[in-house]
């Protein structure tokens, strides 16, 4: 089955704990599975850094989800290998057809004597809204003597690189410097914890754009009384026959949580989803339709699909899945990534398409 791809290859350099990583020929669907602390977040968290690098306020949000405030430079030294600020993290993808890179450099910068910052004002409520930005002189002395400087360069089919976008990001003020912010630099990517709550407004979503329905259809796999779903100021119900709805909570944070992967599936067409630990609060047998929708949907909207996993029971229920004759269609849209160290230190990721699910499984990959 031919499927368009966002990007066929990743790389992430001295980011994190990740010295030199490429995923090669990746799927619509990619599976990062290994032990604690082979840099799976890790690898999320490049990929979102990557994607919305016309956003320079990126990487306090990426602290954040790692609930650590970002209140100088020190929180955001732990992006660099290591912890080594004086080397260049880069993060790069390429897409094969048409054939196109795109290339973040990530560099400590010193202050200069004076500047202009610009404050970072979000567009939207959440942590993947992007700055837009009014100028404004700064105070000296400097707080701080280092800040984040960004470098993008993106390429498409025949061109030479060119320097795209660049800027800085002084933490302790919260402020960045940066040449004119460009939105079309930025692929919309969604980073997806296991801490997620009753989300009303992606239930309202799915129901205004039609699609409740096929919503609908992966709540009654899991649970057969489920009749309907709604929303109620804040929050989202659910009808199973009572008196009245009740609230998505009653349900479990796994049915909270898969329902809010299905709904961004579902309004995510073009975009890159980031989903870490998959499986988190969900019962065994809530884990096969939800790896089935989200295949199903990641496919016929586009969207490009990273999830980690410490489950076993994930890649088992991803093989069942694609055995099916039905689901032949999808099965070369899946890739799995097992990250390993090796005896220097380095994390390294081996491929392994459906057909090799089974050895993966058999012979007991390191996944806990």
């Amino acid at each position: 089955m031919s499927t368009k791809r966002i990007w066929d290859h990743f790389t992430a350099r001295r980011f994190r704990g990740l010295r030199d990583l490429t995923l090669e020929d990746l799927g619509i669907v990619n599976v990062l599975v290994g032990a604690n602390g082979t840099g799976k977040t890790s690898l999320l968290e490049a990929i979102f850094l990557l994607a919305g690098s016309g956003n320079l306020t990126i990487p306090i949000h990426v602290q954040q989800f790692r609930n650590l405030p970002v209140e100088g430079f020190d929180e955001l030294s732990y992006l660099f290998h290591e912890c080594n600020t004086a080397a260049k993290i880069t993060l790069s993808a390429t897409t094969n057809a048409p054939i196109s890179s795109r290339e973040l450099s990530i560099t400590a910068r010193e202050r200069s004597m004076q500047r202009e910052t610009i404050p970072t004002h979000g567009q939207g409520e959440d942590s993947q809204s992007w700055a837009t930005a009014t100028v404004q002189s700064s105070t000296y002395p400097p707080p701080t003597n280092l800040g984040l400087r960004y470098d993008l360069t993106i390429s498409g089919a025949g061109d030479s690189p060119r320097p795209t976008y660049s800027g800085t990001l002084w933490a302790e003020e919260q402020k960045v410097e940066a040449d004119a912010p460009l939105r079309e630099t930025i692929i919309p990517a969604q980073f997806l914890d296991y801490r997620l709550s009753n989300n009303a407004s992606e239930v309202g979503n799915v129901v205004v754009n039609k699609k409740k329905g096929e919503l609908l259809e992966y709540l009654r796999s899991v649970n057969p009384r489920v009749l309907d779903i709604g929303v109620s100021g804040k929050r989202a119900y659910i009808d199973i026959g009572l008196a009245r709805m009740l609230p998505i909570n009653m349900f479990g944070s796994g049915m909270i949580r898969a329902c809010s992967i299905i709904a961004k599936c579902l309004l995510g067409s073009g975009q890159i989803l980031l989903i870490d630990e998959v499986s988190s609060g969900l019962h065994y047998k809530a884990l096969s339709p939800l790896l089935r929708a989200v295949i199903k949907f990641s496919i016929q909207n586009e969207i490009l699909i990273f999830l980690t996993t410490h489950n076993l029971d994930v890649l088992r229920s991803l093989q069942v899945i694609l055995g099916h004759d039905e689901m032949a269609h999808a099965r070369d849209a899946l890739a799995c990534y097992a990250l390993q160290r090796d005896k220097d230190g380095q994390v390294r990721a081996y491929r392994y398409g459906h057909r090799h699910l089974d050895h993966c499984i058999q012979h007991g990959i390191e996944i806990r």
